[in-house]
């Protein structure tokens, strides 16, 4: 076996190597962006959950100081149904909805933010080709297999 002959056979299997290489690179990369994908979705669930779960924490939190100025204002005598404690307790009631709006508020927003991720995990899977990935490597190691060649023949 000639120089040129080893050559172009080193020069062939290096160029097949290669283009392997590139194209289980490439099928690994869409993998991981479908995967990421996944995990970003169940993350956007999560943070909706999450935000449910601290919407009615808010309610109770209300609603525990809510009874607890009920029983101070009334063990006072006073009337809740009109005047100063009426205000209160409709002040506490103001502040309470305010805190479970911006609870789901937060959750919505963080919900947004992992769904935008998953359409970017998507759109980075849907622009991973391995086949083009194969193509072009084989393309771009033509020259050097084609230099050898020459030199076989």
């Amino acid at each position: 076996m000639t120089y040129a002959t080893a050559a172009f056979y080193v020069a062939l299997v290096g160029a097949g190597v290669s283009a392997y290489a590139g194209y289980t690179q490439a099928q690994t990369a869409k993998k991981i962006a479908h995967h990421n994908a996944d995990v970003a979705d169940i993350e956007a669930a999560d943070a909706l959950a999450r935000g449910e779960k601290a919407k009615i924490e808010a309610r109770k939190r209300g609603a525990m100081i809510e009874g607890q100025q009920r029983t101070a204002l009334s063990s006072r005598g006073l009337d809740l149904s009109e005047g100063t404690a009426n205000d209160i307790l409709g002040q506490t009631d103001f502040f309470t909805q305010s805190d479970v709006n911006t609870a789901g508020d937060n959750a919505k927003k963080e919900a947004w933010a992992k769904q935008a991720q998953v359409t970017n995990f998507q759109l980075q899977e849907d622009g991973i080709n391995p086949g083009l990935t194969l193509a072009g490597s084989l393309l771009s190691s033509g020259s050097s297999v084609s230099s050898k060649w020459q030199s076989y023949k």
